[in-house]
């Protein structure tokens, strides 16, 4: 009797046994249309990325059975299969039409962090919901002190089913955490002229109010062939700062819409054009606090010609531009005994692999409405890196 309760106990763990390693066969090589791990993967990192994307797939199926055409995907259905992704725990980064997109449940990154600066192997998703509703899947693998990053590209097929569109495994040649909260990889050579050199992630939120602050005071100049915010001057002691130069920013910031200069009159050189008076002063003055006459002085209007000399923006300019991509954050607003406020600015880089490359301060005096002036600027800080070019455009010619 007990060798045949042996006999059924031995055969009852056989067949569980059995019908585990048939389940697990069975997941492994469940069906994931379009998957091809790509050649440089190891089997257990193929194993691991194939489970994850069938999860992933899991999670997204009830939306994709009911999905549109990719062409109708809404704002709110990328919210809603974010959301879904979120729930589920995968760290996800977060979009936004407003603003800045940022990773999150971002603890695993932490301590993917920690493992590589610890040596240890270690494995990181990042999932990307795009316009279409399709999904990027990348995975940030550090294994025996090698890096790579397995790109993929999840879509819908015919029959509303995730399927994989590409697969592409690329070195991973660094990663760093900046001490504010940005996360840096890099996966191309640093000489590698056709891309920016790091992708870069936020790991948490934007500040909105500040944001906002951001949106409507810094962003519309910015600093590309513009001065604004790249010398120090204050109402009254304009120093090297160029009106003229501000004339298209403004004019796109009100009207809705970029100015397209006809290459009518040009002035002495045939680099500069012929502004008319009425349309550089109705756009720029209302930003500053100064007299017509200071004004006309300071930007060289010329009275037999009715207007001002202005410089465009030619493509050789962008071409010669040596400076990273600038992105400014505003830190900190500080509310001022005479109504202004101002702004602590600090500018890094995609580009680069870092926290600021310089930071300056902006007072700007709010009016009625969303009106406002320019009450001053100045530079508080400078890397290594310098600034960009700040002298005023007409003398990009000399």
């Amino acid at each position: 009797m007990k060798h045949f309760l042996r006999s059924r106990l031995f055969a009852g763990l056989l067949c569980a046994a059995l019908l585990l390693a048939a389940a697990a066969w069975f997941f492994f090589r469940a069906d994931l249309p379009g998957w091809d791990a790509p050649e440089g993967l190891s089997f257990s990192q193929r194993n691991r990325v194939k489970k994850e994307l069938i999860q992933i797939s899991r999670v997204c199926r009830e939306f994709y059975t009911a999905a549109k055409n990719p062409e109708e995907i809404s704002r709110a259905d990328i919210d809603t299969l974010e959301a879904k992704l979120l729930a589920a725990g995968y760290p996800v980064v977060d979009t936004d039409e407003t603003y800045p997109s940022y990773l999150g449940n971002p603890e695993s990154l932490y301590r993917f962090w920690e493992a590589v600066c610890a040596g240890k192997n270690a494995v990181q998703t990042i999932i990307r919901v795009s316009g279409d509703g399709s999904l990027w899947h990348t995975c940030l693998i550090q294994e025996d002190g090698e890096g790579s990053c397995l790109l993929t590209h999840l879509a819908w097929n015919g029959e509303n089913t995730v399927q994989v569109q590409t697969c592409e495994l690329l070195p991973l040649y660094e990663v760093e955490l900046a001490d504010w909260g940005i996360f840096y990889y890099r996966m191309y050579p640093a000489d590698d002229p056709h891309y920016i050199d790091y992708s870069q992630l936020r790991l948490g939120p934007a500040d909105r109010e500040l944001y906002d602050l951001n949106r409507k005071y810094i962003l519309p100049v910015g600093y590309q062939m513009v001065n604004l915010f790249l010398c120090d001057w204050q109402e009254g002691k304009w120093g090297e700062m160029s009106f003229n130069d501000l004339f298209e920013y403004f004019y796109e910031k009100d009207k809705g819409e970029r100015f397209e200069w006809d290459g009518g009159s040009s002035w002495d050189t045939h680099a500069w054009a012929v502004l008319p008076a009425q349309l550089l002063e109705e756009t720029v003055l209302p930003y500053f606090q100064i007299s017509l006459e200071d004004f006309r002085k300071i930007c060289g209007y010329d009275e037999a010609r009715e207007g001002y000399p202005w410089r465009p923006i030619y493509g050789w300019d962008l071409t010669s531009w040596h400076y990273p991509m600038c992105q400014p954050e505003v830190l900190d607003q500080t509310q001022n005994s005479d109504g202004t406020i101002t702004l602590t600015v600090q500018v890094y880089s995609p580009d680069l692999k870092t926290d600021r490359l310089f930071t300056h301060e902006v007072t700007i005096r709010p009016m009625e409405g969303e009106n406002f002036q320019y009450v001053g600027n100045r530079v508080t800080y400078v890397s290594d890196r310098g600034l960009p070019p700040n002298m005023a455009r007409f003398d990009l010619d000399g």
